[in-house]
């Protein structure tokens, strides 16, 4: 991943968000702060918010910000980067739950700490995680 925290590379911050990939607590979709970021799911005090304004479907694929949101400020493991918010560029396939990271960034508060481009390599939406129930959000309809 290349990327910059006050022009230095942040290579930890893709590992932190597939760390987050893999677990679930679906939800109902509720209004998150901004009316167009929509909660999708949450796992212990991590909550999962897509920007349905953001949202461009075409076909099966879709593209779309995700946001994850503590509830606490956290750090980044290795680091000394202080966070609250991660959010990730996601384009996935909404039939077969196939998704690439395009873009990523942390923040504290409204502050931007770092930001980056992760290697976009395609990875499978485990059944159950949140990036499945994230994707399914962006793909349905509904919104």
């Amino acid at each position: 991943m290349s990327g910059t925290r006050n022009g230095g590379p942040t290579k930890r911050l893709a590992g932190v968000i597939a760390a987050f990939a893999g677990l679930a607590l679906p939800l109902a979709p509720l209004a998150a702060q901004d009316e167009t970021w929509r909660q999708a799911s949450r796992t212990g005090d991590q909550t999962a918010f897509v920007d349905m304004s953001s949202t461009v479907r075409d076909g099966d694929k879709v593209r779309f910000w995700r946001e994850i949101r503590s509830a606490e400020p956290r750090t980044l493991e290795g680091g000394d980067e202080r966070y609250d918010k991660l959010g990730s560029l996601i384009e996935a396939d909404c039939q077969r739950m196939e998704f690439r990271t395009l873009e990523l960034y942390i923040k504290l508060g409204d502050e931007e700490v770092a930001r980056g481009t992760p290697e976009a390599k395609l990875e499978i939406a485990k059944p159950g995680s949140t990036v499945e129930t994230d994707i399914k959000t962006a793909c349905s309809s509904g919104w």
